[in-house]
């Protein structure tokens, strides 16, 4: 768990020096970080990728609508209403993500992000668990 703490924090920090010219290889990086997010069942490493993921879609910027689709259904995921209380914690970094996606995205929005509205919305209408 620790060792891909660290490296999901070195990678963070090659995004961000590399920004956009990342956009080429970002079919590569998706399937990388698919295959690590499906293979963990583990909340702290979920946590470090969707942190990792919002950095991404920052620092690429709108080349990273190109993966609308993947970055959909784990927000759909992760927000999910019917969702054990244990993804609750995911609910602030889905929500950064996507805020992240709808500042790269351009006009119009794609239709397929409008079933996000409903699992965002209800994840900002929950009340806050203490």
């Amino acid at each position: 768990t620790q060792t891909i703490k660290q490296v999901l924090s070195m990678f963070q920090f090659v995004i961000c020096k590399t920004g956009p010219k990342l956009a080429p290889i970002l079919p590569s990086l998706h399937s990388h970080l698919l295959n690590l997010w499906k293979s963990t069942e583990l909340h702290q490493i979920r946590i470090h990728l969707l942190y990792t993921l919002k950095v991404l879609v920052q620092s690429v910027g709108t080349p990273s609508v190109r993966l609308f689709s993947f970055f959909a259904t784990l927000l759909r995921w992760c927000l999910d209403p019917s969702a054990a209380s244990a993804r609750v914690s995911l609910h602030d970094l889905a929500l950064d993500l996507w805020l992240a996606l709808l500042q790269c995205t351009p006009s119009p929005f794609p239709k397929s992000s409008f079933g996000l509205f409903d699992a965002c919305w209800y994840s900002l209408a929950r009340p806050a668990e203490i």
